[in-house]
């Protein structure tokens, strides 16, 4: 909900993926910041964002799994670490 603005009534975790960690800065100060990324299921499809721009997300679309390799090489190193991860976690 935070990063899309989607209602939260509307999505359900499935299940914790693995955290990724980053260099991040707030007011000047830099500082290791740890993400936690989640499996979730969306109970209706919708293509209605609210981007969290003052987290500095622009943009929100859905992507099939067939269609990640179209956007896999312009994505920060730690997105696709965790996208090889999803992909052998789909597997299992």
């Amino acid at each position: 909900e935070e990063e899309t603005g989607i209602d939260r009534k509307l999505l359900a975790i499935e299940d914790e993926l693995i955290p990724t960690h980053n260099i991040s800065k707030y007011r000047k100060v830099k500082y290791l910041k740890r993400t936690r990324w989640f499996h979730i299921r969306i109970q209706e499809t919708t293509t209605v964002f609210k981007p969290q721009t003052e987290e500095g997300i622009e943009h929100c679309e859905w992507i099939a799994p067939w269609e990640l390799d179209k956007v896999y090489a312009n994505c920060p190193s730690r997105i696709r670490y965790l996208l090889d991860y999803w992909k052998k976690y789909r597997k299992l």
